[in-house]
């Protein structure tokens, strides 16, 4: 999959951007974590890193530190059984259920080796401790011994009984392994010298260790005894049983090593946890468990501490001390947890297929390492992988496909959002319409022919059918008593055909919704449903792996489509209508001939199940989705495979092609969407819905574009180490990208060697300054603090890109900056600031980064301070600027005062009892000249205190200055006469973003939200129009940079802001019904926050404006500071 020059570039999973300069690249991860729980976790040599293997046959790498998901290895297409670093740490073991198990090297991802497929699935695989080695397990009867540099297979031993063996299987020296032979014997083999090997005598062995100082063999029986061995020379030394008064035949007795070789941990039924002398063969001490069926036990590399796991329970004992250390129990203890190599942690699985760093001193959780896919699940479904009844349904859903193309092919419709289904537009990036009504997911969808209407199946067990157009609910269908697993409209759009979990087919009237007829497939759900062309017959693929046609008029079968070995996933016609495409688990594509029933051609080449199929629309080729991640186009007449597209880091549940037959849009299993040029097969932009609210997207060249949530997940990795998205954020932040790219802006990558960059970004030190002494807060998680301030010290270092800029944060609100004269460059060359920053009662988290002269960000470093202080008064400050009467009569404005006031008014009127006092500051016309903003400013910083909320409101005009070196984002007061090309009088009259961004920091309120619904007049408008994106790009660093909230207006066209039956700009009424309560979403709490109000407004705005100016306009929103309430709902 990798060669020298060509990297794979995978997102979401792992990585959506890589930049090369020579051997150099930067890779871009985001933090997803894992789609399905997952099954073994390991800890790397170093301690640095973690490795999580999940059910979603994806291996992810972690660090330890941040929680930082660095790398995920994908290449299995099975469920991850084992997984197990080097004893160098430089390579990674897995082995999966797809009876492979491959090395993988951990700083690039790329596969070393690959050993298998084997003919049962592989249980298990470890490393030799020379790394010449691999021994793997199947789970029947096997242990295969491979050569790393060869991959081949070496040795076989198997044993005649099916009893599970599990332990360590080489000597510390790799020189020797233990195997089993049958109920009576286990084997040690010298793998130099087979001749010598020794056979030991044991009664139904089940477990077995090498004692790490090569002088011990410990095995575990059947029967609650553990034998112990001299390793020199076989001979039984000790025969240990903790209860010698029970008689037990099926008692396994689980045991450990300690890494010093002292000690013996042995674990069975009837008589707990005991520690042995392993040289003396005595017992030690004993621990008590409530629990007798038990899985794993090992001890702490500091040989201080043992656990034990037993199902969903996990104990650890200080075995010196006999004290226990943790004991957990909660539903996702899934795997044999992994002690950190200092043994101060342990490493568990967790819910909501993440993974836990336990304090073992403390007892408390230290680290979770998750990403979006772990978040709390709002779509109303409650199922439980862990449960047999729901494991299938979670399966089966998980092949459905996850978006449906309009028949224009401009729009797709994305459900498995929460409850509701998405209408994305693929050549802006904007949700044009919220479809909201179903209870639970939207699991299946179709547009009827025209594309005037839509139909929704969730898990709710009801099909809405909804107008296109207006969003508006048509109809609702109930009869399923399941959830629905595909529905379709009829070419005459006068019928729909739906199936459900319920095993029923139904078929419904579009127009009445009542039930026309139905089938009940008894024991088996119809799982993928399909009208024929001309709407004679019904195409139904079963979960009892059938393919059937069923006569419409009588709904009677009519044809077994025999062929297939496993589940339909997907069903199509040619556009002749004379043939039948099918997409199978059993790894084919298979095209039927339609009148007889015949098989024509199959297609196998994907090494894995089918989950999609789509027919060019002139029948030149056949494009397929795979469980292998690949994309197929094959040649409809010989079969031959085109193309092979890569880049998904999930099978492939959806592929569909575009009227026009340009485009081809596909969809893996963990939601990434990807538009492909047919042309050139080349990819034009990913795009992820994480939610309703929160989006990415991003080119091949790694610009991107999200909302500022999405934007926290992402991060860049070179080598292992991880990179915060700031340090390359202005650099390939791109606003409107995927407008942009589909009007042919072309963005590639530059020849700066991004890895220089990063190691140029200056190093930070943030500090507290104590007695004159110098402490480093970064040693420290967090500090209690006494007093209401903290003298704080920053230390930079030039690394060779110079030092720029210094930025200070408080609880995410920059407090302080400062920049540097360009001209000073030298590695080495320090620079120190002393601030004493203000404390808030509670929590503060102070936060520093610095730029170099590149404007590349370094990682930024923070510190928790916790104050015991009294909890002050909390003051609202509301300035509000509007400007109708402009100097120059052409700006001249109808409804921004109006504005203006009325936002103050809400505000005012429903902050109740949020604040102690509210103070509003009002200007507007000629008054609100620059000199007076910058007063009202400076006054109200005279007051506010860092617990106190600042709101700034502005309605009038914007403008971007025409330097392109260092673009500016202008607000316009009343004396401007010359928006664009006269940059001397933006510069001495207008208020450029920069401004802006020191008034905010003047203020002291931590808590601030910048409402700016600027627009363009004139002749204005198309230069503002080709500027759009710069403005956008400047509004989100304004807010990143200074930590604040930033609502913004379109802008796009003057009519856009200003509607005459509204009485307000179309932003501002928007804005204000929000305020008036319908922002108050998520809890209900009756309680509207700057999130909240931002997310209703973006929503909100792009359908007022559809509706009285017939063009939908998107106003943008950039969160980047602490959400906080606003107004009450009264």
């Amino acid at each position: 999959m990798y060669s020298v020059r060509i990297i794979l570039i995978i997102w979401l999973n792992s990585v959506f951007a890589v930049w090369c300069s020579g051997q150099n690249h930067i890779e871009t991860v985001l933090q997803k974590g894992h789609a399905r729980k997952i099954s073994c976790v390991a800890y790397h040599p170093s301690g640095k890193y973690v490795a999580t293997g999940s059910f979603d046959h994806t291996v992810k790498l972690w660090n330890t530190a941040t929680g930082m998901e660095i790398r995920t290895f994908a290449q299995h297409q099975g469920v991850i059984r084992s997984i197990s670093f080097s004893k160098d740490g430089q390579w990674l073991l897995s082995s999966s259920q797809d009876n492979k198990a491959i090395i993988y090297e951990i700083k690039t991802g790329k596969v070393i080796q690959q050993f298998g497929p084997t003919k049962e699935r592989m249980f298990k695989a470890v490393f030799s401790p020379d790394r010449k080695y691999i021994l793997t397990e199947d789970d029947r009867d096997q242990i295969m011994l491979w050569n790393i540099v060869s991959g081949e297979l070496v040795r076989t031993l198997k044993k005649d009984y099916s009893a599970e063996i599990t332990g360590q299987w080489f000597s510390s020296d790799g020189s020797k392994i233990l195997s089993y032979g049958n109920y009576k014997t286990a084997y040690f083999i010298d793998l130099a010298d087979s001749i010598n090997s020794k056979t030991l005598t044991v009664d139904k062995a089940v477990n077995f260790a090498i004692s790490p100082d090569n002088e011990y063999i410990a095995i575990g029986t059947a029967k609650k005894k553990a034998l112990l061995y001299k390793l020199e020379n076989g001979e039984q030394l000790y025969e240990l049983d903790p209860n010698e008064e029970k008689i037990c035949d099926g008692c396994k007795t689980l045991i450990a090593f300690s890494p010093n070789s002292k000690y013996l941990a042995t674990v069975s039924k009837y008589a707990g946890l005991v520690i042995w002398d392993a040289r003396k063969g005595k017992m030690i001490r004993a621990f008590e468990l409530d629990d007798n069926w038990l899985d794993d036990v090992a001890f702490s590399p500091d040989n201080k501490h043992v656990f034990v796991r037993a199902d969903d329970k996990v104990w650890v004992w200080n075995i010196q001390t006999g004290t226990q250390a943790l004991n957990l129990s909660f539903d996702g203890l899934e795997c044999k947890p992994a002690f950190s190599p200092d043994g101060k942690y342990l490493l568990t699985t967790n819910a909501r297929n993440t993974a836990a760093l336990w304090n073992v001193t403390s007892g408390k959780t230290d680290k979770v390492f998750k990403g979006y896919l772990n978040q709390d699940p709002t779509n109303g479904m409650k199922f439980d992988e862990g449960n047999w009844y729901d494991s299938p349904i979670i399966r089966y859903l998980s092949y459905k496909p996850k978006i449906t193309l309009s028949p224009t092919g401009k729009h797709l419709l994305k459900g498995d959002i929460d409850s509701v289904a998405l209408l994305f537009n693929i050549e802006t990036g904007k949700i044009d319409k919220i479809f909201q009504g179903h209870k639970k997911t939207v699991i299946c969808s179709d547009f009827s022919n025209d594309g005037k209407r839509l139909i929704t199946g969730s898990g709710d067990r009801t099909i809405k059918l909804w107008e296109v157009a207006t969003g508006n609910l048509i109809r609702t269908f109930k009869w399923h008593q399941e959830l629905v697993f595909d529905v379709k409209f009829s070419s005459d759009n006068e019928t729909i055909v739906s199936g459900s979990w319920d095993a029923v087919l139904r078929m419904w009237n579009t127009s009445s919704g009542k039930v026309i007829n139905y089938v009940n497939f008894e024991n088996v759900s119809p799982y993928t449903l399909s009208f024929t062309p001309n709407d004679l017959y019904i195409a139904s693929s079963d979960l009892g792996k059938e393919l059937k046609l069923f006569e419409v008029d009588a709904l009677k079968e009519f044809r077994n489509i025999v062929g297939h070995t496993n589940l339909v996933t997907d069903i199509c016609f040619s556009p002749d209508q004379k043939k039948m495409i099918t997409a199978s688990l059993d790894g084919k594509v298979k095209v039927w001939d339609l009148l007889s029933g015949m098989l024509l051609n199959k297609f196998s080449g994907h090494s894995s199940g089918v989950f999609s199929v789509a027919c060019h629309p002139d029948g030149k080729f056949i494009a397929s989705g795979g469980n292998d991640r690949t994309i197929k186009i094959w040649d409809s007449e010989t079969g031959k495979v085109l193309k092979t597209l890569k880049g998904h880091s999930g099978g492939v549940t959806s592929v569909m092609i575009t009227s026009n037959g340009k485009t081809l849009i596909s969809c893996s299993i963990d939601g990434e969407i990807k538009i492909w040029d047919l042309a050139s097969y080349e990819e034009v932009y990913t795009y992820i819905q994480i939610d309703r609210e929160n989006w990415l997207a991003k080119n091949p060249a790694g610009y991107f574009d999200g909302s500022p949530e999405a934007l926290k997940l992402v991060n860049y990795v070179s080598g292992l180490e991880v990179i915060t998205v700031g340090s390359l954020f202005e650099k390939f932040y791109s606003p409107n990208l995927i407008k942009r790219l589909m009007q042919g802006e072309v963005f590639s990558s530059d020849d700066s060697d991004l890895q220089q960059l990063i190691r140029n970004t200056p190093a930070i030190k943030l500090n507290i300054l104590t007695d004159n002494t110098l402490n480093e807060i970064n040693k420290t998680d967090s500090v209690s603090w006494f007093k209401n301030s903290i003298p704080i010290s920053l230390d930079i270092t030039d690394m060779g890109g110079g030092i720029n800029e210094y930025r200070i944060y408080h609880n995410g609100k920059l407090i302080q900056n400062q920049t540097f004269d360009k001209s000073s460059k030298r590695a080495g060359k320090q620079y120190q600031e002393t601030i004493e920053v203000p404390l808030q009662a509670g929590s503060n988290t102070i936060t520093a980064t610095a730029i170099d002269l590149q404007r590349t960000e370094s990682p930024p470093v923070s510190k928790t301070i916790y104050f015991d202080g009294i909890e002050s008064e909390i003051n609202l400050y509301i300035l509000s600027v509007g400007i109708d009467k402009y100097k120059n009569p052409a700006y001249e404005l109808n409804y921004a005062i109006n504005d203006a006031r009325a936002y103050n008014k809400m505000i005012k009127k429903s902050a109740g009892t949020l604040f102690h006092s509210v103070e509003e500051y009002f200007i507007k016309d000629t008054d609100a000249d620059k000199a007076g903003i910058e007063a009202a400013f400076n006054e109200i910083a005279q007051k506010a205190k860092p617990e106190d909320v600042f709101i700034f409101y502005y309605a009038g005009h914007g403008a971007m200055s025409m330097n392109n070196t260092n673009a500016q984002f202008f607000i316009i007061p009343y004396d401007v006469t010359k928006l664009y090309g006269d940059d001397e009088q933006l510069n001495q009259k207008a208020i450029s973003s920069d401004e802006l961004l020191e008034m905010s920091k003047l203020i002291a309120a931590r808590k601030q939200m910048f409402v700016l619904d600027a627009c363009q007049a004139g002749g204005a408008l198309e230069t503002f129009q080709t500027r759009g994106a710069h403005r956008e790009k400047a509004i989100a660093q304004l807010a990143r940079s200074t930590g604040t909230f930033f609502l913004l207006a379109s802008g796009a066209i003057q009519y856009a802001s200003e509607a005459k039956d509204l009485g307000h700009g179309i932003f501002t009424y928007a804005l204000l019904e929000g305020l008036e309560g319908k922002a108050d979403g998520g809890t209900m709490d009756e309680k509207i926050t700057a999130n909240e109000l931002k997310s209703y407004v973006e929503d909100r705005v792009p359908e007022l404006t559809n509706e009285y100016m017939l063009t939908p306009q998107y106003p943008t929103g950039y969160s980047f500071g602490q959400d906080f309430p606003v107004v009450i709902v009264k």
